[in-house]
């Protein structure tokens, strides 16, 4: 991450650079940084444990909160307060 934003801090020109590999309005480089990091998450699910999720209402509940209305507002709040003249 570090070495991202270092790159398109140093090298400006380099945003042109990725975005020609986007297809569409998908970008392609995103897209497989994304899976590469999703991967090993999704990797451990254990579907035989399921079950017992949904029954401790009260953990699935509070990482439904979390996940779904704490975390969106606060993405929302972090990006109204971080400036974001460095993007352009």
């Amino acid at each position: 991450m570090i070495i991202g934003v270092g790159i398109g801090y140093f090298i400006p020109s380099s945003s042109g650079f990725i975005n020609s590999f986007s297809s569409g309005t998908t970008n392609i480089p995103l897209a497989i940084g994304l899976i590469l990091m999703m991967y090993p998450p999704f990797t451990k699910v254990k579907y035989d444990k399921l079950k017992e999720v949904f029954k401790n209402t009260k953990v699935l509940g509070a990482s439904l909160f979390l996940n779904w209305i704490i975390g969106p507002i606060l993405m929302f709040f972090l990006a109204i307060i971080i400036p974001n003249t460095w993007l352009v």
